[in-house]
């Protein structure tokens, strides 16, 4: 600052030194002017160096920054990052459960089906028609008595499908004529439900003489 005004004072006198004389009668205004413009200050101020001119820099069209994407977190990546929760203890839980009493359903037992009666067969009906079996003339002679007990399997449709001696006479042509005899009758068979099936029955012949 101090420069300026010392430069500027020189400036001064050397106008001052070629204007023509009139003009150098005027001192007053150029000292006005000189002191208005740069007024002189009795401390002399230290010296600094002279302001280097601001740079000014050329302002760079603003870009925009690229924003970023935004960053889809996932249901994954966020249940991994969210502070887990420990889950509590299930032990308990099911031990209650398991301890606890469950009704047993008990099936109800339902009655076993009982089969229908067997009717066993008949050999004594009047429609069969069956004939006693004919006295031997030698047992006749004699006098050979008793009584045979033949078992008699009896087929559905009826007729005797096996004849067994159960129980003797005491007397061989006497259980023979029965067998022979009775393999030769009809019977009613066996009946269960109302169908026919096949059964046994035990058949008494009596070889018995009159006096």
């Amino acid at each position: 600052m101090l420069v300026a005004i010392i430069a500027l004072h020189g400036a001064a006198l050397l106008l001052l030194s070629r204007l023509p004389h009139e003009l150098a009668l005027r001192p007053a205004l150029l000292v006005a002017f000189i002191q208005a413009e740069s007024p002189v200050f009795s401390t002399p101020a230290p010296s600094y160096p002279l302001p280097q001119p601001p740079h000014i820099a050329t302002p760079q069209p603003q870009v925009p920054a690229a924003s970023a994407p935004p960053v889809l977190t996932s249901r994954a990546e966020t249940a991994a990052t969210a502070p887990a929760v420990e889950p509590e203890p299930l032990e308990q839980e099911e031990a209650a459960v398991t301890n606890e009493a469950v009704p047993t359903l008990v099936p109800v037992a339902r009655p076993p089906i009982q089969p229908a009666p067997v009717v066993p067969p008949r050999f004594d009906a009047d429609y069969l028609d069956n004939p006693a079996p004919a006295y031997p003339p030698l047992s006749r002679r004699l006098r050979e008595q008793g009584t045979v007990l033949l078992r008699v399997h009896v087929e559905p449709s009826g007729i005797p499908g096996q004849v067994e001696l159960k129980q003797s006479s005491g007397h061989a042509r006497l259980d023979q004529a029965a067998l022979d005899t009775v393999q030769l009758w009809r019977f009613v068979p066996a009946r269960q439900g109302g169908a026919a099936v096949a059964g046994w029955v035990i058949v008494p012949i009596s070889f018995m003489l009159r006096s």
